[in-house]
């Protein structure tokens, strides 16, 4: 019985140790803002500087301020886009990964696929039980 009590006890600690990670991270983030909104302001200064000039970059001794271009892409239209692929067999366009849901679910009912590696970890989780609502 005193093994449970100290499974309990070590349970609620890490409760509370969770709870108060989760405030200073709420906290640093909230000092960092400024810190975030002036280099957000900076970057836009230079950005309006390096586009009136025509430069693509601006050099002091020091730094080096320069622009970037990043991309992202995503599906506007599946059917459309597979399609293209298929036609041109232009499979390089495509980024074919496993459908993890997909094949935990055929790993479930003992199936296996083949080519795929599968790695599974353990880890524990604490989760927080609700407080209960008392009826009045």
């Amino acid at each position: 019985m005193d093994q449970l009590k100290d499974v309990k006890d070590l349970m609620d600690k890490y409760l509370v140790l969770r709870d108060e990670k989760e405030k200073i991270d709420a906290r640093h983030k909230e000092e960092l803002k400024p810190y975030k909104e002036a280099m957000e302001k900076l970057d836009s200064v230079f950005l309006t500087s390096l586009n009136e000039t025509g430069l693509d970059a601006m050099s002091t001794t020091t730094t080096t301020v320069y622009k970037e271009v990043i991309t992202t892409m995503s599906i506007a239209d599946r059917p459309m886009f597979l399609g293209h692929v298929r036609e041109n067999d232009a499979w390089n366009l495509a980024d074919i990964r496993p459908a993890k849901v997909a094949i935990r679910a055929a790993m479930e009912d003992g199936e296996t696929v083949p080519g795929v590696n599968v790695t599974q970890i353990r880890k524990v989780k604490v989760k927080r039980k609700p407080k209960k609502v008392r009826k009045l």
